[in-house]
C-alpha cells in the first residue's frame, strides 16, 4: 500500500496485486506487474479500473505514467476466454459496456496528462489501453504492437476500433485492425501509433524528463 499526504491528513491507495503505484513530485508511476505475461484478465483489468479512479481523485497527482515491470511484455493481450465471450455477444449489446472498454475510456477521459512508456509486447486490449492514453513512447528495439482480434472473429471492442481511426487515420487504422500485423517500434512511430520510438537506453530518461515538465 502506498501513502501520500495532503496537508496533515494521510491518505492511502488501495493495495494491489497486479500493479503498483508510486507517487513522487506529483507524478504517479503505475507499473503493471502481472506475471507471467501481463495478461489483461479480470484481475488486471479490475485493478486498472480501480487505479484510474483513485488517480483521478488524487489532487496531489498531476501526471500519470504507465509502464511495465517486464521488458518483454507491456500487456500481452486480453484474456482469450473474455474475448470469446465478447465474440458470443448478441449484435444489440453495447460494446462500450465491456469491462476493457470501460477501463480504457476512463483513462482517456481522465483530466490529467497520461503517458505510456512501452517496452515489450502490447497486443489487443493492451494496445487499446495505449490508445486511451494521451502520449505513447516506446523502445525502438523492444516493442511489438498489434491488434490480432480479427483472427478470433472479433473487432477491437475495447476502444481500439473507435480511437485509432482518429489517431492515425482511417486507412492505417484499417491496416492495423484488419491486417493483424505486428508493428515494431520503427513502424509504430511511422504510423503514429506512438509519439516517438527511442533507443532503449534513452527511453527512461526522456519519458522521466517529460513527466517532470508536465507536473
Amino acid at each position: 500500500m502506498f501513502l501520500y499526504f495532503e496537508g496533515s491528513e494521510a491518505m492511502s491507495y488501495e493495495s494491489f496485486s497486479a500493479i503498483t503505484i508510486d507517487v513522487e513530485d506529483r507524478v504517479a508511476v503505475l507499473t503493471i506487474n502481472h506475471p507471467p505475461i501481463n495478461l489483461l484478465d479480470a484481475v488486471l483489468n479490475g485493478e486498472l479500473t480501480s487505479a484510474v479512479e483513485i488517480l483521478a481523485a488524487d489532487e496531489e497527482v498531476r501526471v500519470v505514467l504507465v509502464q511495465s515491470a517486464d521488458p518483454e511484455f507491456f500487456i500481452a493481450h486480453a484474456d482469450v476466454n473474455d474475448v470469446q465471450q465478447i465474440a458470443g455477444r448478441s449484435a444489440d449489446e453495447d460494446p462500450a459496456s465491456s469491462p476493457v472498454h470501460v477501463m480504457t475510456e476512463r483513462f482517456r477521459t481522465m483530466a490529467k496528462p497520461t503517458i505510456a512508456k512501452i517496452r515489450g509486447v502490447a497486443r489487443g486490449g493492451g494496445l487499446e489501453l495505449l490508445a486511451g492514453l494521451d502520449m505513447r513512447f516506446c523502445s525502438i528495439e523492444r516493442t511489438t504492437l498489434a491488434h490480432p482480434e480479427l483472427t478470433l472473429g472479433v473487432i477491437p471492442g475495447g476502444g481500439g476500433a473507435s480511437r485509432w481511426p482518429s489517431l492515425i487515420g482511417y486507412a492505417r487504422a484499417m491496416e492495423l485492425m484488419i491486417g493483424c500485423f505486428d508493428f515494431d517500434g520503427a513502424a509504430a512511430e511511422k504510423y503514429g501509433l506512438v509519439n516517438r520510438a527511442l533507443p532503449d537506453n534513452e527511453l527512461d530518461a526522456f519519458v522521466g524528463q517529460l513527466a517532470k515538465r508536465l507536473e
